[in-house]
Protein backbone atom coordinates (compact mmCIF):
# COMPACT_ATOMS: atom_id res chain seq x y z
CA UNK A 1 0.00 0.00 0.00
CA UNK A 2 1.45 3.36 -1.05
CA UNK A 3 1.52 6.42 1.19
CA UNK A 4 1.08 10.08 0.24
CA UNK A 5 4.44 11.07 1.68
CA UNK A 6 7.62 10.89 -0.42
CA UNK A 7 11.14 10.30 0.87
CA UNK A 8 14.27 11.92 -0.56
CA UNK A 9 16.91 9.25 -1.24
CA UNK A 10 20.54 9.31 -2.37
CA UNK A 11 23.57 6.98 -2.48
CA UNK A 12 26.93 8.13 -1.08
CA UNK A 13 29.70 6.09 -2.71
CA UNK A 14 33.49 6.19 -2.66
CA UNK A 15 36.25 6.21 -5.24
CA UNK A 16 37.81 3.47 -3.14
CA UNK A 17 37.67 1.82 0.24
CA UNK A 18 38.93 4.26 2.86
CA UNK A 19 37.85 7.32 0.86
CA UNK A 20 35.87 8.72 3.79
CA UNK A 21 32.32 7.54 3.02
CA UNK A 22 31.41 6.80 6.63
CA UNK A 23 32.60 10.19 7.84
CA UNK A 24 30.82 12.03 5.00
CA UNK A 25 27.59 10.13 5.61
CA UNK A 26 27.92 10.81 9.34
CA UNK A 27 28.36 14.54 8.70
CA UNK A 28 25.38 14.71 6.32
CA UNK A 29 23.13 12.67 8.58
CA UNK A 30 24.09 14.60 11.72
CA UNK A 31 23.11 17.84 9.98
CA UNK A 32 19.77 16.40 8.84
CA UNK A 33 19.02 15.07 12.32
CA UNK A 34 19.90 18.48 13.78
CA UNK A 35 17.22 19.91 11.48
CA UNK A 36 14.67 17.62 13.08
CA UNK A 37 14.38 15.16 10.19
CA UNK A 38 13.90 11.40 10.52
CA UNK A 39 16.77 9.84 8.56
CA UNK A 40 17.00 6.22 7.44
CA UNK A 41 20.52 5.00 6.66
CA UNK A 42 21.30 1.88 4.62
CA UNK A 43 24.59 0.07 4.08
CA UNK A 44 25.59 -1.71 0.88
CA UNK A 45 27.55 -4.91 1.30
CA UNK A 46 28.70 -6.92 4.30
CA UNK A 47 29.29 -4.55 7.20
CA UNK A 48 28.39 -4.52 10.89
CA UNK A 49 30.54 -1.64 12.13
CA UNK A 50 29.52 1.37 10.01
CA UNK A 51 25.82 0.74 10.74
CA UNK A 52 26.52 1.07 14.46
CA UNK A 53 27.96 4.54 13.93
CA UNK A 54 24.98 5.69 11.87
CA UNK A 55 22.46 4.24 14.29
CA UNK A 56 24.11 6.21 17.09
CA UNK A 57 23.31 9.39 15.14
CA UNK A 58 19.81 8.63 13.83
CA UNK A 59 18.39 6.40 16.56
CA UNK A 60 17.08 4.13 13.77
CA UNK A 61 18.41 0.66 12.84
CA UNK A 62 20.50 0.60 9.66
CA UNK A 63 19.22 -1.74 6.96
CA UNK A 64 21.52 -3.90 4.83
CA UNK A 65 21.44 -3.89 1.01
CA UNK A 66 23.52 -6.86 -0.12
CA UNK A 67 22.67 -8.43 -3.48
CA UNK A 68 24.93 -11.47 -2.91
CA UNK A 69 23.13 -12.51 0.27
CA UNK A 70 19.65 -11.06 -0.40
CA UNK A 71 19.20 -11.18 -4.15
CA UNK A 72 17.75 -8.24 -6.07
CA UNK A 73 14.20 -8.79 -4.81
CA UNK A 74 15.42 -8.93 -1.22
CA UNK A 75 17.36 -5.68 -1.62
CA UNK A 76 14.33 -3.90 -3.08
CA UNK A 77 12.02 -5.20 -0.36
CA UNK A 78 14.44 -4.34 2.45
CA UNK A 79 14.95 -0.84 1.06
CA UNK A 80 11.23 -0.08 1.03
CA UNK A 81 10.71 -1.72 4.41
CA UNK A 82 13.25 0.67 5.92
CA UNK A 83 11.49 3.77 4.58
CA UNK A 84 8.61 3.48 7.04
CA UNK A 85 8.51 6.66 9.13
CA UNK A 86 11.52 8.24 7.38
CA UNK A 87 11.74 11.60 5.66
CA UNK A 88 15.21 11.16 4.17
CA UNK A 89 17.15 8.04 3.10
CA UNK A 90 20.94 7.86 2.73
CA UNK A 91 22.60 4.74 1.33
CA UNK A 92 26.29 4.31 2.17
CA UNK A 93 28.16 2.31 -0.44
CA UNK A 94 30.83 -0.35 -0.03
CA UNK A 95 34.45 -0.18 -1.25
CA UNK A 96 34.83 1.74 -4.49
CA UNK A 97 31.71 2.62 -6.49
CA UNK A 98 32.22 -0.06 -9.16
CA UNK A 99 33.92 -2.72 -7.01
CA UNK A 100 31.95 -5.96 -6.99
CA UNK A 101 32.80 -9.64 -6.94
CA UNK A 102 36.05 -10.07 -8.83
CA UNK A 103 35.93 -8.00 -12.02
CA UNK A 104 32.12 -7.93 -12.17
CA UNK A 105 29.64 -5.36 -10.83
CA UNK A 106 27.81 -8.04 -8.81
CA UNK A 107 27.05 -6.74 -5.30
CA UNK A 108 28.72 -3.40 -6.02
CA UNK A 109 27.40 -0.01 -4.95
CA UNK A 110 26.82 0.83 -8.61
CA UNK A 111 24.59 -2.23 -9.07
CA UNK A 112 22.52 -1.36 -5.99
CA UNK A 113 22.18 2.29 -7.08
CA UNK A 114 20.95 1.27 -10.53
CA UNK A 115 18.63 -1.38 -9.10
CA UNK A 116 16.94 1.20 -6.88
CA UNK A 117 17.16 4.01 -9.43
CA UNK A 118 19.01 6.33 -7.05
CA UNK A 119 21.50 9.12 -7.84
CA UNK A 120 25.06 8.74 -6.58
CA UNK A 121 27.20 11.30 -4.78
CA UNK A 122 30.85 10.31 -5.02
CA UNK A 123 33.37 10.84 -2.21
CA UNK A 124 36.88 11.32 -3.59
CA UNK A 125 40.23 11.69 -1.81
CA UNK A 126 41.75 14.95 -3.11
CA UNK A 127 45.05 14.73 -1.22
CA UNK A 128 47.75 16.29 -3.39
CA UNK A 129 45.46 16.93 -6.38
CA UNK A 130 43.73 19.87 -8.04
CA UNK A 131 42.94 19.59 -11.77
CA UNK A 132 43.83 15.89 -11.78
CA UNK A 133 40.82 15.32 -9.55
CA UNK A 134 38.61 16.44 -12.46
CA UNK A 135 40.13 13.75 -14.68
CA UNK A 136 39.40 11.17 -12.01
CA UNK A 137 35.75 12.23 -11.72
CA UNK A 138 35.37 12.36 -15.51
CA UNK A 139 36.48 8.73 -15.67
CA UNK A 140 33.91 7.71 -13.05
CA UNK A 141 31.17 9.63 -14.86
CA UNK A 142 31.86 8.01 -18.22
CA UNK A 143 32.63 4.48 -17.02
CA UNK A 144 28.95 3.47 -16.75
CA UNK A 145 26.47 5.67 -18.67
CA UNK A 146 23.54 3.91 -16.95
CA UNK A 147 24.60 5.29 -13.58
CA UNK A 148 23.45 8.72 -12.43
CA UNK A 149 26.57 10.35 -10.96
CA UNK A 150 24.89 13.40 -9.46
CA UNK A 151 27.67 15.11 -7.50
CA UNK A 152 31.05 14.97 -5.79
CA UNK A 153 32.28 15.63 -2.25
CA UNK A 154 36.05 15.84 -1.83
CA UNK A 155 37.79 14.49 1.26
CA UNK A 156 41.23 15.28 2.74
CA UNK A 157 41.18 18.82 1.33
CA UNK A 158 44.05 21.00 2.54
CA UNK A 159 42.27 24.37 2.78
CA UNK A 160 39.37 26.44 1.49
CA UNK A 161 41.69 27.61 -1.29
CA UNK A 162 42.37 24.01 -2.28
CA UNK A 163 38.60 23.39 -2.30
CA UNK A 164 38.10 26.37 -4.61
CA UNK A 165 40.67 24.95 -7.05
CA UNK A 166 38.88 21.60 -7.03
CA UNK A 167 35.50 23.22 -7.63
CA UNK A 168 36.73 25.27 -10.62
CA UNK A 169 38.58 22.27 -12.08
CA UNK A 170 35.41 20.22 -11.91
CA UNK A 171 33.25 22.66 -13.94
CA UNK A 172 34.08 21.23 -17.43
CA UNK A 173 33.23 17.70 -16.26
CA UNK A 174 29.57 18.57 -15.62
CA UNK A 175 29.35 16.91 -12.20
CA UNK A 176 28.25 19.29 -9.41
CA UNK A 177 30.69 20.12 -6.62
CA UNK A 178 28.85 19.48 -3.33
CA UNK A 179 31.49 20.41 -0.80
CA UNK A 180 34.47 19.00 1.00
CA UNK A 181 35.99 17.76 4.25
CA UNK A 182 39.16 19.37 5.49
CA UNK A 183 42.19 17.22 6.26
CA UNK A 184 42.01 16.76 10.06
CA UNK A 185 42.49 13.92 12.53
CA UNK A 186 39.27 14.60 14.42
CA UNK A 187 37.08 13.50 11.52
CA UNK A 188 38.56 10.02 11.18
CA UNK A 189 37.30 7.04 13.18
CA UNK A 190 40.09 4.93 14.75
CA UNK A 191 40.65 1.53 13.13
CA UNK A 192 41.68 -1.96 14.20
CA UNK A 193 42.23 -5.30 12.43
CA UNK A 194 38.62 -5.83 11.26
CA UNK A 195 37.82 -2.21 10.41
CA UNK A 196 36.63 0.85 12.31
CA UNK A 197 36.25 0.86 16.06
CA UNK A 198 32.77 0.08 17.34
CA UNK A 199 30.29 2.90 17.91
CA UNK A 200 30.03 2.11 21.64
CA UNK A 201 33.77 2.76 22.01
CA UNK A 202 33.51 6.44 20.98
CA UNK A 203 32.60 9.60 22.84
CA UNK A 204 29.45 10.49 20.92
CA UNK A 205 28.88 13.89 22.47
CA UNK A 206 32.29 14.91 21.19
CA UNK A 207 31.90 13.12 17.85
CA UNK A 208 28.53 14.71 17.08
CA UNK A 209 30.14 18.12 17.50
CA UNK A 210 32.93 17.13 15.10
CA UNK A 211 30.47 15.80 12.50
CA UNK A 212 28.28 18.89 12.63
CA UNK A 213 31.37 21.07 12.16
CA UNK A 214 32.42 18.98 9.17
CA UNK A 215 28.93 19.33 7.67
CA UNK A 216 29.39 23.12 7.37
CA UNK A 217 31.52 22.58 4.26
CA UNK A 218 29.04 20.18 2.64
CA UNK A 219 26.20 21.56 0.52
CA UNK A 220 23.51 19.47 2.19
CA UNK A 221 20.67 21.42 0.59
CA UNK A 222 22.24 21.06 -2.85
CA UNK A 223 22.75 17.36 -2.28
CA UNK A 224 19.09 16.76 -1.59
CA UNK A 225 17.96 18.86 -4.52
CA UNK A 226 19.68 16.14 -6.54
CA UNK A 227 18.15 13.30 -4.50
CA UNK A 228 15.31 11.19 -5.86
CA UNK A 229 11.82 11.36 -4.41
CA UNK A 230 10.69 7.86 -3.49
CA UNK A 231 7.06 6.87 -2.93
CA UNK A 232 7.15 4.39 -0.01
CA UNK A 233 4.76 1.49 0.23
CA UNK A 234 4.19 -1.03 2.96
CA UNK A 235 5.22 -4.60 2.25
CA UNK A 236 5.51 -7.94 3.99
CA UNK A 237 9.04 -8.60 5.29
CA UNK A 238 10.83 -10.53 2.54
CA UNK A 239 12.27 -13.24 4.72
CA UNK A 240 9.42 -14.99 6.52
CA UNK A 241 6.62 -16.97 4.89
CA UNK A 242 5.13 -18.29 8.12
CA UNK A 243 6.08 -18.27 11.82
CA UNK A 244 8.12 -21.17 13.19
CA UNK A 245 6.59 -21.01 16.66
CA UNK A 246 7.52 -19.47 20.02
CA UNK A 247 11.17 -19.84 21.08
CA UNK A 248 13.27 -18.04 23.68
CA UNK A 249 16.63 -17.28 22.05
CA UNK A 250 19.57 -16.01 24.11
CA UNK A 251 21.64 -13.55 22.04
CA UNK A 252 25.13 -12.50 23.20
CA UNK A 253 25.41 -8.77 22.58
CA UNK A 254 28.31 -6.63 23.77
CA UNK A 255 31.71 -5.41 22.58
CA UNK A 256 32.94 -9.02 22.13
CA UNK A 257 29.82 -10.16 20.25
CA UNK A 258 28.75 -7.11 18.28
CA UNK A 259 28.43 -8.19 14.64
CA UNK A 260 24.66 -8.38 14.27
CA UNK A 261 22.54 -7.66 11.22
CA UNK A 262 19.32 -5.87 12.09
CA UNK A 263 17.51 -8.19 9.67
CA UNK A 264 18.79 -11.29 11.50
CA UNK A 265 17.23 -10.09 14.74
CA UNK A 266 14.00 -9.09 13.00
CA UNK A 267 13.79 -12.45 11.23
CA UNK A 268 14.14 -14.33 14.52
CA UNK A 269 11.36 -12.22 16.04
CA UNK A 270 9.12 -12.55 12.97
CA UNK A 271 9.55 -16.33 13.16
CA UNK A 272 8.28 -16.31 16.75
CA UNK A 273 11.51 -15.86 18.67
CA UNK A 274 11.73 -13.91 21.91
CA UNK A 275 15.24 -12.44 22.05
CA UNK A 276 17.02 -12.47 25.41
CA UNK A 277 20.12 -10.26 25.21
CA UNK A 278 23.00 -10.72 27.64
CA UNK A 279 26.63 -9.60 27.98
CA UNK A 280 29.26 -12.30 28.57
CA UNK A 281 32.03 -9.70 28.98
CA UNK A 282 30.15 -8.20 31.92
CA UNK A 283 30.05 -11.55 33.68
CA UNK A 284 26.50 -12.44 32.69
CA UNK A 285 25.44 -16.01 32.04
CA UNK A 286 22.83 -17.25 29.60
CA UNK A 287 19.31 -16.31 30.73
CA UNK A 288 17.97 -19.45 32.45
CA UNK A 289 14.75 -19.51 30.41
CA UNK A 290 16.62 -19.63 27.08
CA UNK A 291 15.86 -22.54 24.76
CA UNK A 292 18.44 -21.68 22.05
CA UNK A 293 21.62 -19.61 21.80
CA UNK A 294 23.00 -17.27 19.12
CA UNK A 295 26.66 -16.20 19.39
CA UNK A 296 27.38 -13.58 16.69
CA UNK A 297 30.75 -12.39 15.50
CA UNK A 298 32.86 -9.74 17.14
CA UNK A 299 36.13 -9.40 19.06
CA UNK A 300 36.30 -12.11 21.74
CA UNK A 301 40.11 -12.09 21.44
CA UNK A 302 40.16 -8.51 22.79
CA UNK A 303 38.13 -9.56 25.82
CA UNK A 304 39.81 -12.89 26.48
CA UNK A 305 40.42 -12.22 30.16
CA UNK A 306 36.78 -11.29 30.85
CA UNK A 307 35.45 -14.27 28.91
CA UNK A 308 37.90 -16.70 30.52
CA UNK A 309 36.85 -15.58 33.99
CA UNK A 310 33.11 -15.88 33.22
CA UNK A 311 32.68 -19.42 34.52
CA UNK A 312 28.88 -19.12 34.62
CA UNK A 313 28.74 -18.50 30.88
CA UNK A 314 31.00 -21.47 30.11
CA UNK A 315 28.93 -23.71 32.40
CA UNK A 316 25.67 -22.55 30.78
CA UNK A 317 27.02 -23.26 27.29
CA UNK A 318 28.07 -26.79 28.29
CA UNK A 319 24.64 -27.44 29.79
CA UNK A 320 22.92 -26.28 26.61
CA UNK A 321 25.12 -28.55 24.49
CA UNK A 322 24.46 -31.51 26.78
CA UNK A 323 20.74 -30.74 26.74
CA UNK A 324 20.60 -30.71 22.92
CA UNK A 325 19.60 -27.05 22.82
CA UNK A 326 20.30 -25.43 19.43
CA UNK A 327 23.39 -23.19 19.38
CA UNK A 328 24.44 -21.18 16.35
CA UNK A 329 27.78 -19.32 16.41
CA UNK A 330 29.67 -17.45 13.71
CA UNK A 331 33.26 -16.15 13.58
CA UNK A 332 33.67 -14.52 17.02
CA UNK A 333 31.14 -17.03 18.31
CA UNK A 334 33.25 -19.83 16.84
CA UNK A 335 36.32 -18.45 18.62
CA UNK A 336 34.47 -18.57 21.94
CA UNK A 337 33.34 -22.18 21.41
CA UNK A 338 36.97 -23.25 20.80
CA UNK A 339 39.21 -24.57 23.56
CA UNK A 340 41.73 -21.74 23.54
CA UNK A 341 42.53 -18.50 21.74
CA UNK A 342 46.03 -17.06 21.49
CA UNK A 343 46.22 -13.33 20.83
CA UNK A 344 49.28 -11.07 21.05
CA UNK A 345 51.26 -13.58 23.09
CA UNK A 346 48.51 -14.37 25.60
CA UNK A 347 46.41 -17.54 25.73
CA UNK A 348 42.85 -17.51 27.03
CA UNK A 349 40.55 -20.38 27.90
CA UNK A 350 37.30 -20.22 25.93
CA UNK A 351 34.07 -22.25 25.93
CA UNK A 352 35.68 -25.65 25.19
CA UNK A 353 32.86 -27.02 23.04
CA UNK A 354 34.91 -27.84 19.93
CA UNK A 355 38.50 -29.24 19.88
CA UNK A 356 39.94 -26.08 18.33
CA UNK A 357 42.96 -23.90 19.05
CA UNK A 358 42.64 -20.39 17.64
CA UNK A 359 45.65 -18.27 16.70
CA UNK A 360 46.11 -14.96 14.87
CA UNK A 361 48.55 -13.88 12.21
CA UNK A 362 49.11 -13.68 8.49
CA UNK A 363 46.76 -12.29 5.89
CA UNK A 364 43.00 -12.19 6.41
CA UNK A 365 40.57 -14.42 4.57
CA UNK A 366 38.13 -11.90 3.14
CA UNK A 367 35.32 -12.16 0.62
CA UNK A 368 31.86 -13.33 -0.23
CA UNK A 369 31.42 -17.03 0.33
CA UNK A 370 29.00 -19.88 -0.17
CA UNK A 371 28.61 -22.79 2.21
CA UNK A 372 27.28 -26.14 0.97
CA UNK A 373 26.41 -28.85 3.49
CA UNK A 374 28.36 -31.98 2.54
CA UNK A 375 26.22 -34.02 4.91
CA UNK A 376 23.08 -33.38 6.92
CA UNK A 377 23.26 -31.77 10.35
CA UNK A 378 20.71 -30.01 12.58
CA UNK A 379 20.94 -26.74 10.64
CA UNK A 380 21.06 -27.90 7.00
CA UNK A 381 20.20 -30.88 4.86
CA UNK A 382 22.74 -32.48 2.55
CA UNK A 383 23.40 -30.21 -0.42
CA UNK A 384 21.65 -27.14 0.99
CA UNK A 385 23.52 -23.87 0.49
CA UNK A 386 23.80 -20.55 2.28
CA UNK A 387 25.43 -17.33 1.05
CA UNK A 388 27.44 -15.08 3.34
CA UNK A 389 30.87 -13.57 3.76
CA UNK A 390 34.11 -14.27 5.61
CA UNK A 391 36.54 -11.80 7.18
CA UNK A 392 38.98 -13.11 9.74
CA UNK A 393 42.67 -13.03 10.61
CA UNK A 394 42.45 -16.02 12.93
CA UNK A 395 43.08 -19.66 12.10
CA UNK A 396 41.39 -22.64 13.74
CA UNK A 397 43.60 -25.69 14.32
CA UNK A 398 41.58 -28.87 14.85
CA UNK A 399 42.83 -31.18 17.63
CA UNK A 400 40.29 -33.96 17.49
CA UNK A 401 37.42 -35.44 15.51
CA UNK A 402 34.74 -33.03 14.26
CA UNK A 403 31.88 -33.00 11.80
CA UNK A 404 32.22 -30.15 9.32
CA UNK A 405 29.28 -27.87 8.64
CA UNK A 406 30.08 -26.83 5.07
CA UNK A 407 32.10 -27.16 1.98
CA UNK A 408 33.07 -23.47 1.94
CA UNK A 409 33.67 -21.72 -1.39
CA UNK A 410 35.27 -18.24 -1.47
CA UNK A 411 35.28 -17.62 -5.24
CA UNK A 412 37.28 -14.38 -5.35
CA UNK A 413 40.07 -15.98 -3.31
CA UNK A 414 40.05 -19.36 -5.04
CA UNK A 415 39.42 -21.04 -1.68
CA UNK A 416 37.43 -24.25 -1.28
CA UNK A 417 37.73 -25.96 2.11
CA UNK A 418 35.83 -28.04 4.63
CA UNK A 419 34.79 -25.52 7.25
CA UNK A 420 32.54 -25.05 10.27
CA UNK A 421 31.94 -27.53 13.07
CA UNK A 422 28.91 -29.40 14.38
CA UNK A 423 28.40 -31.13 17.73
CA UNK A 424 24.95 -32.38 18.66
CA UNK A 425 22.78 -29.32 17.98
CA UNK A 426 25.64 -26.81 18.21
CA UNK A 427 27.14 -25.34 15.05
CA UNK A 428 29.99 -22.84 14.64
CA UNK A 429 31.56 -21.40 11.50
CA UNK A 430 33.64 -18.48 10.24
CA UNK A 431 30.88 -17.78 7.70
CA UNK A 432 28.85 -14.65 8.52
CA UNK A 433 25.21 -14.86 7.45
CA UNK A 434 22.26 -12.53 7.32
CA UNK A 435 19.84 -14.99 8.92
CA UNK A 436 16.87 -13.26 7.29
CA UNK A 437 18.10 -14.66 3.99
CA UNK A 438 19.28 -18.07 5.20
CA UNK A 439 15.84 -19.55 5.88
CA UNK A 440 16.81 -23.19 6.28
CA UNK A 441 19.65 -22.43 8.69
CA UNK A 442 17.50 -20.01 10.69
CA UNK A 443 14.95 -22.78 11.17
CA UNK A 444 17.71 -24.87 12.77
CA UNK A 445 17.47 -22.66 15.87
CA UNK A 446 13.97 -24.03 16.33
CA UNK A 447 15.41 -27.54 16.36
Amino acid sequence: MKTNKTVKAVVVAGVSSGSGKTTVVGAIVSELVARGLSVQVYKVGPDYIDPGHHRAITGRPVHSLDIWMMGEDGVRANFFKGLAGAEVAVVEGVGGLFDGMGTTELASTAQVAKLLGLPVVLVADAWGMSRSAAALIKGFKEFDPDLNLAGVIFNLVGSSGHASLLERSLEPVGVPFLGYLLRRKEGAIPERHLGLRLAQELDWEKRMGVLQELARNIQVDGLFQLAKEIQPFSSTPPWISEPLGPLKIAVAKDAAFAFLYHESLEAMKEAGGELLFFSPTKGEGIPPEAEALYLPGGYPELYGEALESNRAFRKDVHEMVAGNCPIYAECGGLIYLANRVEYKGRVFRMGEVFPLEISFGGRPLLGYARGEASEAHPFLKTGQEVKGHVFHYSVAKVNGEVQNAYRLHVPTRGVEIEEGYVKKKAMASYLHLNLAFAHELLAGLWG
